[in-house]
């Protein structure tokens, strides 16, 4: 008994924290043209889920929304996953038919999904940058520098009352790293917000460009 428990104990993998999977799967997300691909990027933006449900129940609003716009576009892009194997395609497909526009619109839908995920790589980026900050301090800051001047009251109060059950910040990054938060796991949390923070801010300037970055509150 106790050889094969030894046994199975030698042959454990070690856990892995949530940005070091991302970071595996990043490369994924681009084309050897550099050019951002469908079922990639959605991949990744999937990945960040497990983060998302470490703060618990005061982000399932969050995780809602984010898992909404994901599925939203992983459907258009499985109508016809090589007109759409490029994720500004759908968007360009949108536009020359001029449902962009339309609340129900994939337009809508990266829109959002990359306001979510700059508002939740904007948390991890302050969490690194301040050892010091409560968890609850970098989300409230966050949401205001982020996510706040798109929301109308409704909305902008479900958010402030879900952010009073955020977690201590001891825990929750206990659960991202799937152990001890120790060096290893702040790098790969670093180099993986510089990664995201890099997509996004490429889908971004697709968007503004073209003048579909929707000021409009919700």
């Amino acid at each position: 008994m106790a050889t094969a428990a030894a046994a199975a104990g030698d042959t454990a993998q070690p856990k892995r924290s949530v940005f070091a999977l991302a970071l595996e799967k990043a490369p994924a997300a681009r084309d050897t043209e550099d050019t951002i691909l469908t079922d990639g990027f959605l991949n990744l933006c999937d990945l960040i889920i497990p983060v998302i449900e470490s703060f618990g129940s005061a982000f399932a609003i969050v995780r809602g929304d984010i898992s909404g716009n994901i599925e939203r576009l992983r459907t258009r892009y499985a109508t016809d996953p090589s007109k759409f194997s490029k994720l500004f395609s759908i968007v360009d497909d949108e536009v020359a038919r001029g449902d962009q526009s339309h609340s129900s619109s994939c337009t809508k839908g990266l829109l959002w999904l990359k306001r979510a995920m700059e508002f939740m790589v904007q948390i991890l980026r302050r969490l690194g940058d301040s050892p010091e900050s409560t968890l609850s301090e970098a989300v409230n800051e966050t949401y205001y520098a982020t996510l706040y001047k798109f929301h109308g009251f409704f909305a902008s109060s479900a958010f402030r009352v879900a952010f009073a059950f955020v977690p201590n910040r001891g825990p929750f990054l206990e659960r991202v790293a799937g152990g001890s938060f120790d060096e290893q796991t702040a790098a790969e949390m670093a180099q993986f917000v510089e990664v995201f923070t890099g997509l996004l801010a490429e889908v971004h300037t697709f968007l503004d460009k073209r003048g579909l970055d929707d000021p409009c509150k919700v």
